[in-house]
């Protein structure tokens, strides 16, 4: 019974060792990791940021321009990218829902402006000046949208890369249950060991000038 209770004990410590060194290893790698990517998508969509205002601007002249039946000139340009989200684009779950679900709004209207941009930039001189003053107000407010939920997004995303993992909610949480696993150990133990050392109990008895010890 003691070797049971001693295997017991043991493979409950490998339990709890296991629980500290791999999963809640493994869970604060991928929080820094989202904090990497955080911090990387927070400096790009700045930099996207910065330069809104000066589009806006050129998107309202566009406009005027094409209400009165003017020509425009534009040039074709390769569609930029926004290489950080491309190249991490199949991590932004590690952020969280919220987080993600934010990010992949505000860079699919980053995406919807350029393909309007590219669309009016080949096909401005073919089509009429109605379908040039849609395009351009589309255009418009894409940007704008972008620019209303992304400006938050923002410094949601730096408050992210900043944040300490041992305050968090869900790490309270696992350390509560890992806490409550070394409790449980401790408990076990020191119960098995007491009734190993002080459960024992033997009794000797003379039965026909022979001695017979019984232990329970």
């Amino acid at each position: 019974m003691a070797d049971l209770n001693a295997a017991l004990v043991a493979f409950a410590g490998v339990l709890v060792g296991g629980y500290f060194n791999n999963f809640l290893a493994e869970d604060f790698r991928r929080f820094r990791d989202s904090q990497a990517l955080a911090g990387a998508l927070a400096g790009e969509l700045e930099s996207h940021a910065s330069g809104i205002p000066l589009l806006k601007n050129i998107l309202t002249a566009l406009h005027a321009r094409t209400k009165t039946g003017a020509e425009l000139t534009l040039r074709e340009t390769p569609e930029p990218g926004s290489p950080v989200f491309e190249a991490c684009v199949e991590k932004i779950g590690g952020l969280g829902p919220d987080l993600a679900n934010g990010v992949a709004f505000v860079y699919e209207q980053i995406r919807a402006f350029r393909s309007v941009m590219a669309l009016l930039a080949k096909h401005h001189k073919e089509e009429s000046a109605e379908w040039r003053t849609s395009m351009i107000a589309s255009a418009y407010d894409r940007l704008k949208t972008a620019e209303d939920r992304g400006t938050p997004l923002i410094e949601q995303l730096k408050s992210h890369a900043a944040a300490s993992y041992w305050k968090r909610p869900a790490t309270l949480k696992q350390c509560c249950v890992g806490l409550l696993c070394v409790a449980l150990l401790v408990g076990a133990t020191v119960r098995y060991s007491g009734g190993s050392e002080h459960g024992e109990q033997c009794t000797t008895t003379l039965d026909q000038g022979a001695q017979h010890t019984v232990c329970k």
